[in-house]
């Protein structure tokens, strides 16, 4: 009776034990190939396991998580004499500090084998500091590295968020939650590009913003409605009505999805590298300068909108964690859509400004030597440019707008 009393609470011990220290889930997601096959021939690539931003990659209750890259690295060339590496990195994102937080990462790698040869398999598993116990959405960037021979690095972004009690796993909510995050960047960004260029056009902080708006851009062009429906969890209209109401509202919400596609399409293509480069190698910097503070109104109007989109996210994440009605995130719909409605009007007014910016140099047109003529077609590039980024600005806009019209019922 003692023996068996003694190893019940032992039992209990190591079920406490396993409890308190919990299990870490893992989550593969890609596999690394370095691969020298002979003297002339080698390969490598990486194949992604799990699909990006601003989809879900991982929905847990685990406290802890590893995240986990497989490899083959393998030297069969008998004598060319190359390492083989396969390793990887990982990063949170602070939404505080918005920066990239060093997270975890790790490698293998093997010099060659000369006259000898090798063939070696295995997984990079590491666990991550960003994912704690309070958190509820964690967005991870991942760097990872692939080396035979020549080498190339890609770099991809997940979500990881908690399991709710008050939906499943799969539930659209998740992606809502995730992918008002995103689109909110997207905002903050543009608004610190435009202050930007009225500061120092052209500029390393100009660059990198305009980096980050190509980057997360990319996220949202899709391939077709129903990939950018799941992508960005438009099923959460189902909190807010049902019948042939709901039914009704999500058909409307696709039709806008259709346009959706296009616009999000065209935006990342105005907003793209070419962009970039046009402003960062402008002859005339300093007109640029002088033509984006014309426009007053339109970084601050960007910034409501980055607030109002995070607000709107947040909502959605009191609703899943914290058993807020459903209609304190229609009212946080609301507030965003009336924030994105300024924000188009300040597009508006920041076009006018330039136009009216413009018109001052047509006067030069008439100087002689040709100074007169470079005036102005520099001017006229300047517009080009900053026209440009305010198109895509504005179809941002405009298919945010349209969807919360649709969306709220």
């Amino acid at each position: 009776m003692k023996r068996r009393l003694s190893f019940l609470i032992a039992l209990c011990l190591i079920v406490f034990f396993l409890f308190e220290q919990g299990f870490a889930v893992v989550l593969t997601f890609a596999k690394g190939v370095a691969n020298l096959d002979s003297v002339t021939s080698n390969n490598y690539y990486i194949e992604w396991y799990v699909r990006f931003a601003p989809n879900v990659a991982l929905v847990t209750n685990d406290n802890n998580l590893e995240l986990s890259m497989l490899y083959k690295i393998r030297d069969d060339s008998r004598f060319r004499g190359e390492k083989q590496e396969v390793n990887w990195s990982s990063y949170s994102w602070d939404p505080n500090s918005r920066n990239w937080l060093a997270d975890a990462g790790k490698g293998t790698s093997k010099d060659s084998a000369y006259y000898g040869r090798y063939d070696y398999d295995g997984a990079l598993t590491a666990p991550v500091v960003g994912w704690k116990s309070s958190s509820k959405a964690v967005k991870f960037k991942i760097d990872a590295k692939v080396k035979s021979g020549d080498s190339k690095t890609e770099t991809k972004y997940i979500w990881v968020v908690r399991s709710s009690p008050r939906t499943n796993d799969s539930s659209p909510y998740y992606r809502w939650m995730t992918s008002r995050y995103d689109r909110a960047e997207i905002y903050k960004e543009l608004a610190n590009v435009w202050t930007n260029l009225q500061n120092d056009p052209g500029g390393s902080d100009f660059s990198a913003g305009m980096d980050k708006i190509i980057d997360i851009s990319k996220g949202f062009v899709m391939p077709s409605v129903t990939d950018l429906a799941g992508s960005i969890g438009v099923e959460s209209i189902n909190l807010l009505g049902s019948g042939a109401a709901l039914t009704s509202a999500l058909a409307e919400v696709n039709g806008v999805l259709l346009n959706g596609v296009s616009w999000l399409s065209t935006a990342s293509n105005l907003l793209g590298p070419g962009l970039r480069d046009s402003i960062i190698n402008a002859v005339d910097k300093p007109m640029t300068k002088q033509a984006a503070k014309e426009c007053t109104s339109l970084s601050g109007a960007l910034n409501n909108v980055y607030s109002a989109m995070r607000a709107d996210g947040d909502a959605m994440s009191a609703y899943l964690y914290n058993w807020y009605p459903s209609q304190s995130w229609k009212q946080k719909m609301i507030d965003e859509r009336d924030a994105i409605t300024t924000a188009l009007n300040a597009v508006s007014s920041s076009r006018n400004s330039i136009s009216a910016w413009k018109a001052g140099y047509e006067n030069f047109s008439g100087i002689g030597f040709g100074v007169g003529s470079g005036t102005t077609a520099a001017a006229n590039a300047v517009a080009d440019n900053l026209n440009q980024l305010l198109d895509g600005i504005e179809k941002q806009l405009t298919f945010d707008k349209e969807l919360l019209n649709k969306m709220i019922i």
